[in-house]
């Protein structure tokens, strides 16, 4: 199953990369994440966010995005966003995903979830509020 494109089309321009590329590169990602929660027992959702943060945070480093200090996280946390989210939509639309399905990871509730639970939000409820709604 491919990843969908309305998310992927505004994450890759965001990012300024070729929508082909960024759609691989979720792949990669996802699967990236299976295999970390798939080693750990009953991981928690703070795991698993704090895990896709790592991942996606890694990612974007290795696209030039800079994000060592409170200011370069701000700057752009909304790219972050976009990607974790378009992760998560890929995970969520392929049953292949064992561990991360058994850990909760089902529906775009998990997000508002974690976001509504979160002492720190990251905007993530917003942001998937909006892109459910279909705004770019």
């Amino acid at each position: 199953m491919e990843p969908k494109l309305g998310i992927i089309e505004h994450t890759a321009q965001a990012l300024a990369i070729k929508p082909k590329v960024l759609s691989a590169d979720i792949k990669d990602m996802a699967w990236a994440w299976e295999e970390t929660v798939g080693a750990i027992r009953q991981p928690s959702p703070k795991v698993l966010v704090s895990t896709l943060r790592a991942i996606t945070k890694s990612y974007l480093r290795g696209h030039g995005v800079r994000m060592g200090n409170y200011q370069g996280i701000k700057q752009h946390e909304r790219k972050l966003v976009l990607v974790m989210i378009s992760i998560t939509d890929y995970v969520i639309s392929d049953n292949v995903f064992e561990s991360l399905h058994q850990a909760g990871i089902t529906s775009v509730n998990f997000w508002i979830d974690i976001a509504e639970k979160r002492e720190e939000r990251l905007n993530i409820l917003d942001e998937v509020k909006r892109l459910l709604d279909g705004e770019p």
